[in-house]
């Protein structure tokens, strides 16, 4: 999200989180992107630069361990994760 916002004119720079908790956490962090973001097979997003992509696969990692799911997206010019736990 950070990174993206970097790329972008500073007054389009925006990261939005939501969280609701009720019965269980949803976590949604939600970005505007320039460009198109490119998924792997497993719908997560691909890292384009070294260096890059080390947030999604700690957020797979946090998944995989405590029974979360995520999910990723792009739609309307805006990036979005979503995670349920």
């Amino acid at each position: 999200a950070i990174h993206a916002n970097l790329a972008l004119p500073q007054e389009q720079r925006c990261i939005r989180c939501k969280m609701v908790a009720n019965p269980g956490v949803m976590l949604e962090i939600a970005n505007p992107c320039a460009g198109d973001v490119v998924f792997d097979i497993d719908g997560l997003p691909t890292a384009r630069q070294e260096g890059h992509g080390l947030g999604v696969q700690s957020i797979s990692a946090f998944c995989r361990k405590n029974g979360a799911v995520c999910q990723f997206d792009q739609t309307g010019g805006w990036f979005r994760m979503q995670m349920v736990l």
